[in-house]
């Protein structure tokens, strides 16, 4: 797979999202842009944040998106919105199924 240039992340809270977060992290590249869109049903208030603080402590600046509604439907609408050219997130995810069929790009699941 080519680099890609505009990389989003579902980040729900767990292990298995911090995870996602590191894939993504090691997918940036020079341009690459990173968006991590919060969803999944362990989700609090303060996972962006924590997001954030794991995300910034590797010297990696994201653009952080509160999910609404559906998990699946909130990562493939917000894949569209910004373009993505890959999205990673959980195996754990319980979302997967839909976002892997609906997504407007590749997806990269991690265990």
């Amino acid at each position: 797979m080519a680099r890609a240039k505009s990389i989003l992340v579902a980040y729900d809270g767990s292990q298995a999202g911090r995870r996602a977060l590191d894939a993504a992290s090691e997918l940036m590249g020079y341009g690459s842009t990173l968006a991590v869109v919060g969803a999944g049903a362990t989700l609090s208030p303060d996972s962006l944040v924590d997001a954030a603080h794991y995300l910034t402590d590797r010297h990696i600046v994201a653009r952080y998106i509160e999910g609404d509604g559906h998990p699946s439907e909130t990562v493939v609408s917000t894949a569209v919105d910004v373009g993505a050219d890959v999205i990673v997130l959980a195996a754990l995810n319980g979302s997967l199924e839909t976002v892997i069929e609906r997504a407007p790009c590749d997806v990269l699941v991690v265990r």
